[in-house]
């Protein structure tokens, strides 16, 4: 348990070069984990902001009573109760009868979540291989990707027998493998010419959905190291057999190397102010995957 004089200064430490992070994850962090292992701590109105980001309460709705909120933030009641004032002072909460009222949804960059915008921040150099974007039913599940498409469709709401639209991206930065990016969307939240217009190569999809009206506002992402499978051997050997990168003296990876794998799901808001999960993204970061969190709103 923590008082509001020890929940003061910024988080500075792990975070991501480009990917992702589970909501539920900063908000166990930085409530039942700050002041250990090399976390600084937040704010507790920090805390409240990412509560209502994480269960993605908007304008109007109710936050949980006093001492239920703070047992799930990690802080004292009487701490809490200062920082609901101080935050209804700047009108991002407000009371009624029932108890404490998101007033005003904290506001997420849109750019938080783009791996081609983190490539920029970060002054890297990012080249992107379109390997697939069809509209089609998912693999078998014999496939190494089979389970994950069911998965993806389950996720956008999708029937068994419904295709979904799917794009693959390999991702190297500074010419060295990185990620493999798979992306499931339901085509019916896009125009039917939407594949053949952009282009998957250059453009952030971000970006993309930004500009047919929909607004991200929420990750939830799993996070977990694996074996590098078939699929995923295969396509670094090959890439590397092109006269593109000979000149690298590339070593082809073992099969047992690990990778990071990251199933996430990014979710938006449309023009009438419908919420839904708008992508399903299957991820494979490869080399130097470190990830860092230097201070960036936690969706």
């Amino acid at each position: 348990m923590y008082t509001d004089s020890e929940l003061r200064t910024h988080t500075e430490s792990l975070g991501t070069n480009a990917a992702t992070r589970p909501a539920s994850l900063i908000v166990r962090a930085l409530g039942s984990l700050v002041g250990r292992w090399g976390f600084k701590v937040v704010s507790i109105e920090s805390l409240i902001e990412n509560y209502i980001l994480e269960h993605r309460l908007v304008n109007g709705s109710h936050l949980p009573a006093e001492g239920e909120l703070a047992e799930q933030l990690g802080c004292e009641e009487k701490a809490l109760a200062r920082a609901l004032r101080v935050a209804e002072n700047k009108l991002k909460v407000t009371r009624d009868e029932k108890g404490w009222v998101v007033a005003s949804s904290p506001v997420v960059d849109y750019h938080a979540f783009s791996f081609t915008k983190s490539a920029e921040t970060h002054e890297r150099k990012l080249t992107t291989d379109v390997l697939e974007k069809e509209v089609r039913l998912p693999l078998s599940d014999e496939d190494p990707f089979g389970p994950v498409e069911r998965a993806a469709q389950k996720a956008l709401g999708l029937a068994e027998d419904a295709p979904f639209m799917v794009i693959v991206r390999f991702r190297l930065l500074d010419g060295e493998p990185s990620a493999l990016h798979r992306v499931y969307l339901d085509p019916s939240k896009f125009k039917p010419d939407f594949l053949d217009v952009h282009d998957f190569g250059k453009e952030s999809l971000i970006d993309i959905y930004a500009q047919n009206g929909y607004k991200t506002f929420a990750r939830d992402t799993v996070l977990a190291a694996r074996m590098a499978n078939v699929y995923e051997d295969g396509l670094l050997k090959q890439k590397y057999k092109s006269e593109e990168h000979k000149s690298q003296n590339y070593i082809p990876r073992p099969r047992w190397e690990v990778v990071l794998d990251a199933e996430q799901h990014l979710y938006a808001q449309d023009t009438g102010g419908n919420r839904f999960v708008l992508e399903f993204l299957k991820a494979s970061y490869f080399e130097n995957w470190k990830y860092e969190i230097k201070n960036r709103p936690a969706p």
